[in-house]
């Protein structure tokens, strides 16, 4: 008669610990916003500048849409609106800029023009491209959208 006693006890002892819910609450602690990354940077060099040094010029612009242009020495900040931010991130994700064909003439920086380059992330690498190594295509959408972009702000 013992052992059912025991049996009893434990079983009405087991019947008093609270089950487990199905599924954790809701944590209070709101999401990590995403990491602030490059989303693309244009620079312009070559030429002789009226410094007498040679000219160069960049924009470049984060996915938060923070831009910082720097033109010989002058250096101007802003920020870029959202759907700016997103046509910009469209251009990017749609270039064909890093397979274009190889550019077979002869740079512009060796009579005093520019050599255009664009550096932006793809699947988390860096990609950049020169037009002295590739050929641009003046429909690319993001040779369009930095040219666009980069005359907004002058």
């Amino acid at each position: 008669m013992r052992p059912l006693l025991i049996l009893a006890l434990l079983l009405s002892g087991c019947a008093a610990i609270p089950a487990v819910p199905a599924s954790a609450p809701p944590s209070s602690v709101p999401p990590s916003p995403e990491p602030v990354v490059l989303l693309v940077k244009a620079v312009a060099r070559g030429g002789h500048c009226v410094t007498g040094s040679t000219c160069e010029s960049s924009l470049t612009v984060m996915s938060d849409g923070t831009w910082t242009r720097v033109v010989d020495t002058d250096k101007s900040t802003g920020t870029l609106p959202g759907p700016r931010v997103t046509a910009l991130a469209d251009a990017v994700a749609h270039t064909g800029l890093a397979t274009a064909p190889p550019f077979t003439g002869t740079c512009p920086i060796a009579w005093d023009g520019q050599e255009q380059v664009l550096t932006w992330l793809a699947d988390g690498r860096t990609v950049t491209v020169a037009s002295c190594d590739r050929t641009f295509d003046p429909d690319d959408p993001l040779v369009v959208a930095t040219a666009r972009l980069q005359e907004d702000l002058a």
